[in-house]
């Protein structure tokens, strides 16, 4: 592009502007300035035009690229892009094909490709590629992934969005959310003996949602388990070696209320592995969907498929397995470890036990749950599937 030096001579009473420009070698083309422009800063390439009273700070402007009436910019542009009239814009870049619209206001904004901003929108917010933002709305800290929409006069603090999820116009009412783990006990014993104590899971306060899975072994059978009182127990379990050593398991559940430091379990004698966990977000009336446990023989424990009723359950799975030395466990596919144990007798390892969580997000069939172990033989065990049903959000 040649560069012309411009002269301003006149300014009439109808405002026109009389220029004058050396056209050197290309007296074909001619860069045309409009009324009362004031510039610094400004590159234009061909087939641009710059509108009436516009002022410009370090702007570059791409082929095919127009200014509209009456704007203020500090920002890039590049090719196919056009801003609309009366835009005031901070710190803003705009990828190819992509317009921003009248009256718009924004801050460290950055738009990718093929996307568009409303009407009268303010925003401090990531957008990626074929994503809109709808007519007067206001968003603090907003993340939306591709192929994603936000409705007219939506108001959203710190709210994230996954992949194909619309938030629709003006909404109330109330959605499910997710029990969320926090923190764990994990014990395994080193003796035998009819009770043993366990803290109680770091940071728990009233209302959180305590879940304990225990295992006991003994020659000819451990006994009942009982927790501590005000627990609900949720299932239990029993089964044996296939000689004298008899394993059992039991989960109990309570909403915390004036815990102490720590908890005690116990049954008539033998070793126990317990698992204490801390989880919030449960239902506080019906916090266990469904469950179920089931007994064999394997290398590998398998915990039984469960049917949930209600979105967003925390599936945990869990077992407890006959071994004469300690071994570790991997746990199914996509859940999180909470605890991998082992338990022994006067140096004799006699029984493992592993637990781990994942979110159900849909109803139905949960599918088994296999809990990978280190061991050679197969043993005795008893593995357990429980769905924790979520709480209520509710929407203002």
């Amino acid at each position: 592009m040649k560069i012309f030096p411009v002269v301003v001579k006149k300014i009439t009473s109808a405002g026109a502007a009389v220029v004058r420009w050396t056209p050197g070698s290309d007296s074909g083309l001619k860069p045309e300035i409009g009324v009362q422009a004031t510039m610094t800063q400004v590159s234009v390439n061909r087939d641009q035009n710059i509108g009436v009273q516009a002022q410009f700070n370090a702007m570059t402007l791409a082929r095919s690229q127009s200014i509209g009436v009456e704007s203020r910019f500090d920002l890039a542009v590049n090719r196919n892009q056009n801003i609309a009239v009366q835009a005031g814009f901070t710190a803003l870049a705009l990828s190819r094909d992509q317009s921003v619209g009248v009256q718009s206001q924004f801050n460290a904004m950055t738009l990718a490709r093929n996307q568009s901003v409303g009407v009268e929108s303010r925003f401090d917010l990531a957008l990626k590629r074929d994503q809109s933002i709808g007519v007067q709305s206001q968003f603090s800290t907003f993340a939306l992934v591709r192929s994603q929409n936000i409705g007219v006069q939506a108001a959203l603090p710190a709210l994230t969005l996954s992949r194909n999820q619309s938030v629709g116009v003006q909404s109330t009412g109330s959605v499910l959310g997710a029990p969320f783990f926090k923190t764990v006990t994990a014990f395994g014993s080193t003796a035998a003996a009819a009770s043993h104590v366990v803290n109680t899971p770091t940071g728990t306060v009233d209302g959180d949602f305590l879940l304990a899975i225990v295992g006991a072994s003994a020659i000819f059978d451990p006994g009942v388990i009982n927790a501590p009182t005000g627990w609900t127990q949720i299932g239990t379990q029993i089964t044996t070696n296939g000689s004298s050593l008899v394993f059992r398991y039991a989960a109990f559940w309570k909403f915390a209320s004036g815990e102490g430091t720590t908890l005690t379990f116990t049954s008539s004698a033998g070793n126990k592995i317990i698992t204490v966990m801390r989880i919030v977000g449960v239902d506080s009336t019906t916090p266990v969907n469904v469950s179920d446990t089931a007994t064999g023989s394997a290398v590998s424990p398998v915990a039984p498929s469960i049917t949930t009723t209600v979105v967003n359950c925390m599936k945990v799975c869990a077992c407890v397995q006959q071994n004469a030395t300690a071994v570790s466990y991997t746990p199914p596919a996509n859940y999180d470890e909470r605890a991998d144990l082992n338990a022994s007798n006067l140096g004799v390892n006699n029984q493992s036990g592993e637990t781990a969580t994942r979110v159900q997000a849909a109803t139905g069939a949960s599918g088994t749950a296999t809990m990978t172990s280190t061991q050679l033989l197969a043993s005795a065990y008893i593995a357990a599937h429980i769905a924790i049903a979520p709480a209520t959000l509710i929407l203002a």
